[in-house]
């Protein structure tokens, strides 16, 4: 007993009460433990924020190459740097050229032209004129969308039902949505022979024939296949001059000319026709009788006739059997703009879904495994514009035919959606200027027929949660929504398509912007750079308006960034010379030199180089203009160059050889994050329609 109960008392002697200090000490070291946990998760959630975002940047950028080297045939030939300025009664398009690539600058004074949006004009995007398919607007043709769209658009220009008549209307129409043909067939002829013994050679209205002046007969000339519609041609040629004084170094000019052919008329046009007042050349307006067209370097291209959206084709007229009056060289525009807000300015632009129909005649045109092609221009309307190109899946469909479909991003913005900066967001096309009641957050597209499809809502898409519970109209939509904040479509990427009224395998386009103000750009070099002089450079400095002549400001039009030119410094150093816009690009250049004036020209095999100096130069009384060049004296050297200018040469044009994608974004309040950037090159030409 005395055992146990000396046992006892030592238990009991255990379980005395904890003190107060001892309760307080082990709460201040779980409190120093747990804050110490608590503050790695903020970091934790940082890191796992910026990682989903590199991971989804990734995804765009691979996605837009993949897109782009898939479809390497519809690669543009140029996306430059171009603005559209209010003159007081039209827009005015101008060409920037002396503008870094990678500068994401802000201009607060004019939001259409901030980061990734200054390099916006698409150039030459090809398009395949395929067979007629019934399209949305109820009209018979080739359908297509601008692939980079929505587009940047006039008021006048995005009317459907409108069309120019005359050259001074085209040139603007041309401003915000041109329409041009593959180059034709070029062949040599003589202007001094009766175009009658060419009618052989001119085999159809793809074919041409130019008198390059290397007889010195006077001038340069052309020939076209007769037509019985009017027909506005665009020439690029270089032009050498004074080409036959026998010297060593003739200066080379890249020269743009417009020429006008009437209907049913076949006979020569001059080139540079001074009478032409109104086809003047941009670049170069003089060809003297002593100069030349440089042999191959011409590239003819005809303008599509835009007709209204209710006009018929031209076609064939039966009461003239031996006449070809057929004209596959015609399009129209079957997307309306979307509605303006009411108290919306007339210097704002208008959003435009970009969808062209073109005459189905064009099927016919091909030549062998080469299709019938147009190449368009445009503006894209907001490079911040996430578009995502689906097919419906072929799976399961629901109960009420809904089937999923998720976008590239999470987070979506929607109406109701506070941006940043405690504004509101208002859509996906631009805030202030589009009505709010045509505005929308979410854009779903056929891409087989134009048509939008139905949300059934003002600018809402359908209400999933409204469709489960049955409510009247909810079946009838195209898609829906799951309007749930936290689990639903805007914060998880989900949509529902109804199968029954969208077939399973229908190509779509999904548009909509993320928080965090994604953005996707491609940008590339340009296709074939020209060579010309150097004066050309003293145009970016001192581009002006006549505001006495608005008529000839409607389309005034500087030249784009499309050329070069040699230059040789003291010490034998030669570079080539390119607008400063195409900084950081490559291309594939192929030179000649010689050890003296009277040695043998060598030849280099082609070379890929890149654009990577920036440097300032002085061209007449324009100090400082922002250019980029290439060093290429090592290349000289190789082929046993003395460093004279006159002994080295490029031959032929500098072909462009890469293409980028460029994805932007925001992880924190607008006015505080810098943009993060993701760029993803390669090197890729444009390949053959199939």
């Amino acid at each position: 007993m005395k055992i146990r109960d000396a046992v006892e008392k030592t238990v009991k002697l255990n379980l005395r009460a904890t003190s107060l200090v001892e309760v307080l000490v082990v709460l201040v070291i779980l409190l120093i433990g747990v804050f110490a946990i608590i503050q790695v998760f903020p970091l934790g959630f940082t890191l796992l924020r910026n990682s989903e975002s590199r991971m989804n940047s990734t995804r765009l950028a691979h996605g837009l190459m993949e897109k782009v080297q898939s479809d390497s045939a519809n690669l543009p030939n140029a996306v430059t740097y171009s603005y559209f300025s209010w003159n007081g009664s039209r827009f005015v398009r101008q060409f920037v050229m002396d503008q870094d690539p990678d500068d994401l600058s802000t201009d607060p004074s004019n939001p259409y032209y901030n980061d990734l949006n200054k390099f916006r004009l698409v150039v030459g995007e090809p398009v395949k004129i395929g067979l007629p398919t019934p399209t949305a607007s109820g009209n018979s043709g080739s359908a297509y969308m601008a692939k980079l769209g929505p587009i940047y658009m006039d008021e006048l220009v995005g009317n459907p039902n409108a069309a120019p008549t005359t050259q001074v209307d085209r040139d603007y129409f041309n401003l915000f949505l041109a329409v041009n043909s593959a180059p034709l067939n070029v062949s040599n002829g003589n202007y001094r022979v009766d175009p009658n013994f060419y009618r052989t050679r001119l085999s159809g209205p793809q074919n041409c024939l130019v008198d390059e002046n290397e007889d010195e007969n006077g001038g340069a000339w052309i020939l076209f296949y007769p037509a019985a519609t009017d027909r506005v041609f665009t020439v690029r040629f270089t032009r050498l001059k004074n080409d036959h004084d026998d010297t060593t170094n003739d200066q080379a000019y890249a020269v743009t000319d417009k020429v006008y052919v009437p209907a049913n008329f076949y006979g020569w046009k001059q080139l540079c026709d001074p009478a032409d007042t109104d086809y003047a050349p941009t670049d170069d307006k003089t060809f003297n009788p002593d100069d030349a067209i440089l042999p191959g370097s011409e590239v003819v291209t005809r303008e599509f006739t835009r007709l209204a959206a209710g006009a018929s084709w031209t076609a064939d007229n039966p009461a003239t059997p031996t006449i070809d009056e057929s004209d596959p060289y015609e399009y129209k525009l079957i997307s309306p703009n979307l509605t303006r807000a009411s108290g919306a300015t007339a210097d704002k632009p208008y959003a435009n879904p970009g969808i062209l129909l073109f005459n189905p005649q064009g099927a016919r045109f091909g030549n062998g495994k080469d299709p019938f092609k147009a190449y368009i221009d445009y503006a894209v309307l907001d490079w911040h514009i996430i578009h995502d190109d689906r097919d419906v899946p072929i799976v399961a469909a629901g109960s009420d035919g809904e089937v999923p479909v998720r976008t590239t991003l999470t987070r979506l913005k929607s109406l109701d959606y506070v941006n940043p900066d405690n504004t509101f967001y208002e859509g996906i096309f631009p805030p202030g200027d589009t009505d709010i009641n045509a505005n929308t957050d979410i854009m779903i597209i056929r891409l087989d027929t134009g048509g939008i499809l139905n949300s059934g809502q003002s600018g809402r898409p359908g209400d999933y949660g409204l469709l489960k519970a049955g409510t009247a109209g909810q079946a009838a939509l195209d898609y829906w929504v799951n309007s749930d904040p936290k689990t639903g479509s805007y914060a998880n990427g989900v949509l529902y398509i109804n199968s029954n009224t969208v077939a399973p395998g229908t190509p779509i386009r999904i548009l909509y912007k993320a928080q965090g103000d994604w953005g996707v750009a491609l940008t590339k070099a340009i296709s074939t750079y020209r060579e010309t002089s150097g004066g050309w450079v003293g145009t970016w400095a001192n581009v002006s308006l006549d505001p006495s002549d608005p008529a000839e400001d409607r389309y005034v039009d500087t030249s784009m960034p499309d050329k070069f030119w040699r230059d040789t410094t003291a010490g034998g150093i030669a570079s080539l010379y390119f607008a400063r816009t195409e900084l950081n690009k490559s291309m594939v250049v192929t030179l000649m030199a010689r050890s003296s004036a009277s040695a043998p020209w060598r030849r280099m095999q082609p070379k890929q180089l890149t654009i990577d100096t920036p440097n300032q130069v002085t061209v007449g009384g324009n100090n400082n203009v922002n250019v980029a060049y290439v060093d290429v004296t090592k290349y000289l050297r190789q082929l046993g160059w003395d460093g004279a200018g006159d002994n080295w040469r490029v031959v032929g044009d500098i072909k462009g050889a890469t293409a980028k994608s460029r994805v932007i974004w925001k992880d924190s309040l607008e006015r505080k994050s810098p943009w993060r950037i993701q760029d993803l090159d390669t090197y890729l030409t444009q390949s053959i329609l199939k």
